[in-house]
């Protein structure tokens, strides 16, 4: 079974996938075998790259916008589990309260219970703040993280986007100042090329969110267990406490 920070890395490594696989090149086979039209068909050519890259940017936005709402989604299941786990530990709470309630005859007694019960009930309230704020701390980590490699990323996109632009414009403007279009297939070709190898060598370089997510949830973790022995002390001197005051061994 794969750990939640390995799932959340998981979720965002598609988009990615997608765009490494971009090659809209296509295209130009058709003009390697008639360099004397090149001119005449850039425009075509053009157009054809020009929507490839749109497919593959759009396909990238569509994985995230996936990614996001499963991610989101799996946050509301785990929030619903804590409020109903936590709604049954607070009646179960006041079902034991009730118990002990009929064992305090005395009044010293039911003042230890009432002290007892306010005890408890503020070690409740302080351990749930402690874990609900490291796991906000977490998740705000986590969308900190996945914003700051898809801003990343975005920025080869975009450059990879100028560099094919670039390419057109000199092709064509090559063309319309009389370079032969053998020559000017050439160039572009190389120029496209280019632009490709160097946004798969960059986006290469992007690194993994794992390690950065499972940080985050180490920290959560330290949190959580700090929290749960702080509560576990609390009510082992409260629980203790009232024992005495009802002359329990």
């Amino acid at each position: 079974m794969r750990t939640p920070s390995k799932r959340v890395s998981s979720l965002f490594v598609a988009g990615i996938s997608t765009l490494m696989l971009v090659t809209p090149f296509t295209s130009l086979s058709a003009a390697s075998s008639s360099t004397g039209t090149f001119c005449t068909s850039l425009p075509t050519i053009e157009s054809t790259v020009s929507a490839q890259v749109t497919k593959r940017t759009q396909a990238l936005s569509t994985n995230r916008a996936n990614a996001a709402a499963k991610l989101a989604s799996e946050r509301a299941s785990v929030d619903a589990t804590v409020a109903a786990d936590w709604a049954k530990w607070d009646n179960q709470r006041q079902t034991q309260f009730s118990k002990l309630s009929a064992k305090a005859t005395t009044s010293t007694q039911q003042t230890a219970l009432a002290t007892f019960e306010s005890t408890v009930t503020g070690a409740v309230s302080s351990r749930r703040d402690a874990v609900t704020q490291a796991r906000d701390t977490y998740r705000a980590g986590v969308d900190s993280t996945i914003a700051a490699r898809q801003s990343q990323v975005d920025g080869y996109v975009s450059t990879f986007e100028s560099s094919i632009q670039a390419a057109a414009s000199a092709a064509t403007s090559a063309c319309n100042t009389g370079t032969t279009p053998s020559t000017v297939r050439t160039n572009f070709v190389a120029a496209m090329k280019a632009a490709r190898l160097s946004f798969n060598s960059s986006v290469s370089t992007v690194p993994s969110i794992t390690s950065t997510v499972q940080a985050l949830a180490a920290t959560r973790k330290t949190a959580t267990s700090s929290a749960d022995n702080s509560y576990k002390t609390t009510i082992t001197q409260a629980a203790a406490t009232l024992k005495s005051a009802l002359g329990q061994k």
